[in-house]
């Protein structure tokens, strides 16, 4: 049994990093992401093909063949406000290391200023 607050043996990576999601949030479902960045160039369509070539990734597919992405990463909202834009995406994501695999390719565009 699992108390609250104390961490699945199993929930380290192998960098002994804490991984909890799958405790959290049940896969395989649509993970929403919001993402706050600088709205430099065109911010919302980088940071939608960060996430679907990070799905792919994760999933060994082609990442030149996108048409089954389109259909798993939707832009769902997009705000700006001043020299600041927030995009929040909609992606189906069937484990947590696909969510891990999103953000940290989201964490290589200097733009992004918070991810969620």
């Amino acid at each position: 049994m699992l108390l609250r607050g104390f961490p699945n043996p199993g929930a380290f990576n192998s960098d002994g990093k804490r991984r909890i999601i799958e405790e959290l949030v049940q896969f395989p479902t649509d993970f929403e992401f919001k993402i706050v960045g600088l709205r430099q160039g065109d911010f919302t369509a980088d940071v939608a093909g960060l996430v679907a070539g990070a799905l792919q990734r994760a999933e060994n597919l082609d990442v030149r063949n996108t048409s089954s992405m389109d259909e798993r990463v939707r832009v769902t909202k997009v705000r700006d406000r001043g020299k600041y834009r927030s995009v929040t995406i909609v992606a189906f994501c069937e484990t947590g290391a696909q969510v891990y695999s999103v953000y940290e390719a989201l964490e290589r565009d200097p733009r992004v200023l918070f991810k969620f």
